[in-house]
């Protein structure tokens, strides 16, 4: 599976799956051996906003918005990849060991 079939398995908005992979410096195309990529589109998901326009609407509850975050959160960090969320934003960093 692609890195962006991994990510879009999670969070099925192409060019957000594109966008956020690159800020990663992650190839898209790439093989995603480890979920890291299914990792962050878990996380993308748990943080984007419910919407609703018409008939069309997409919603998540609470309970797995939670699930998905800290499941992507723990894809990364069994990767040696640290999140952290501060005043500042958000930063996802490579844990050197």
């Amino acid at each position: 599976m692609t890195n962006l079939e991994a990510y879009m398995a999670y969070n099925s908005n192409e060019l957000t799956g594109n966008l956020s992979l690159e800020l990663y410096n992650i190839d898209p195309s790439g093989q995603d051996d480890k979920a890291v990529s299914a990792g962050l589109g878990m996380i993308d998901k748990s943080l984007a906003p419910s919407f609703s326009q018409g008939d069309t609407q997409e919603t998540i509850s609470n309970g797995l918005r939670s699930a998905l975050f800290n499941r992507g959160r723990r894809i990364l960090s069994d990767n040696g990849i640290e999140y952290k969320t501060d005043e500042s934003g958000t930063e996802i960093r490579q844990v050197i060991c």
